[in-house]
This record gives C-alpha cells, structure tokens and sequence, in this order.
C-alpha cells in the first residue's frame, strides 16, 4: 500500500501545477484527467486478477482430475499443489485489491468492511467452482 500511495503522491506532484503555474493550467481537469487514469489502471489489474484466477482454477481442476487417475505421482502432486498456492495468492491480492481504499475508514469501519470483503471473496472463488473452493478449505 505505500508503494500505491507514493506513486500517487508522486503522481499529483507532477500533475498539478504549482502556484506560478496555476493560471496556466486548468487544475480541475488536470485531476480529472488523473482520476480517469488511477480508476482505468485499478480496472485492468481487477479484470487481470479476475482471468488468473479463473486461468488458475481451470488449471487446478484438470491437475485434481489427473491426481485421481495417478494417485502414486508425486510430480503430478507437487504440481497440483503449486497451482493451488497459486490459486490461493492470487485470491489474496483480489481480496487486497478491493479493500485497498479502507485505510482511511475508522477502526471500527475498517474490521467491518474487512470481514465483509473477505466473506465475499470466499464466496467469488467458491462460486468459480470445487477446484478453488478446496484451495481455501
């Protein structure tokens, strides 16, 4: 998270124009313009972290159907549970992904939201099927 935000400290510095410059520039839709770019990025890495996920589950579940054919391969095993911790990890950063915006949330606020987000994205990777679902359980 401070990575994010020093980015976007970064970002407004060299973004907005400093009082000489401000009659020069039209502030307003220069932060317009950064708001437009910071939700189009949080986009595209939701929808990439949504296809690896999905990606990962279809992996896992072919990997779990060889698995009952072959129970003796350890290959196959160290494979399939690679792709699970994988499966897992990704579903973390979903979950960090969504709940990045709850630092500046009260206390209180934040432990709600919290284990809100964390049941709903339990409730997303079981809903892509059994093959995530046993990733987290």
């Amino acid at each position: 998270m401070r990575t994010i935000d020093d980015r976007i400290v970064h970002e407004l510095n060299t973004t907005l124009p400093t009082a000489s410059f401000a009659g020069k520039i039209d502030a307003k839709q220069t932060c317009q313009e950064l708001y437009k770019s910071l939700m189009e990025a949080h986009t595209s890495r939701e929808m990439m972290i949504k296809t690896c996920i999905a990606q990962t589950s279809n992996v896992v579940k072919a990997l779990q159907e060889e698995r009952e054919k072959a129970e003796n391969d350890i290959a196959l095993l160290k494979q399939l549970r690679k792709e699970q911790t994988k499966a897992y990890l990704t579903g973390v950063l979903e979950w960090r992904q969504e709940s990045k915006g709850l630092q500046t949330c009260g206390a209180q606020q934040r432990q709600n939201a919290i284990a809100r987000e964390v049941s709903l994205s339990k409730a997303r990777l079981t809903s892509l099927g059994p093959a995530t679902a046993s990733v987290l359980y």
